[in-house]
């Protein structure tokens, strides 16, 4: 894991929790200033009702080094459902 220089950058973490089926995922796409608040954007995948999907349990976390910021910090959360390919599965 690349190292960190708290002097002028954070570690911002998004987890969906437990989930009982593979399938899901989750990560930090982007992040934008709005009206002087920092907002992450976090997109979680779940899967289509329709996938195959591992029978273990998953807890998706997606970590992302970003400029120290002094103020508000929102998370934007979108859920996205999609069918997975072959070599997403294999």
């Amino acid at each position: 894991m690349p190292s960190v220089d708290f002097t002028r950058e954070f570690v911002a973490i998004a987890a969906s929790g437990a989930h009982g089926s593979g399938g899901y995922r989750i990560h930090l796409p982007s992040m934008v200033i709005v009206d002087d608040a920092l907002r992450i954007n976090v997109v979680e995948v779940v899967p289509a009702s329709t996938c195959a999907v591992a029978t273990l349990g998953t807890s998706p976390v997606s970590a992302a080094r970003m400029p120290l910021f002094f103020g508000t910090v929102e998370f934007a959360n979108q859920i996205r459902t999609e069918a997975q390919t072959i070599s997403e599965v294999s």
